[in-house]
């Protein structure tokens, strides 16, 4: 059996916590399955964790982590990495829609040429 490589995908909420539900059903209907969901709500206000929870009781692989206070964005990017538990970690804004295999499709590029890196563009809707 083929191993799957494990992919984080962290999103860091920093204000407007309105767009959080674009985000949400990107991570939903990925095809890619070996994945988890870090949300790193740094408003310092701690609502997002409670506005999503009937989200995180039915997907376990999503995970809220409130911030008392607001970090700056080095330490916010290095909370969200230490977090990651897979062999990838992607980044996705809250705000962003990826498409359904989005993940799949980067990951088998990132296999192929064996790149430790890879960043994807965007387009407009």
């Amino acid at each position: 059996m083929v191993e799957i490589n494990k992919v984080s995908v962290v999103t860091i909420v920093e204000k407007g916590v309105r767009f959080y539900i674009t985000a949400l059903k990107s991570f939903i209907y990925q095809s890619y399955q070996n994945t988890e969901w870090i949300i790193i709500d740094n408003t310092g206000y701690g609502l997002l964790e409670q506005r999503l929870e009937k989200y995180t009781s039915k997907h376990k692989k999503i995970c809220v982590i409130s911030n008392k206070i607001s970090l700056p964005k080095p330490l916010v990017l290095k909370q969200a990495c230490d977090l990651s538990q897979g062999d990838y970690i992607a980044f996705l804004n809250p705000a962003d829609y990826w498409v359904k295999d989005k993940i799949s499709r980067q990951v088998a590029v990132m296999m192929r040429y064996k790149a430790p890196l890879c960043h994807t563009s965007y387009a407009f809707a």
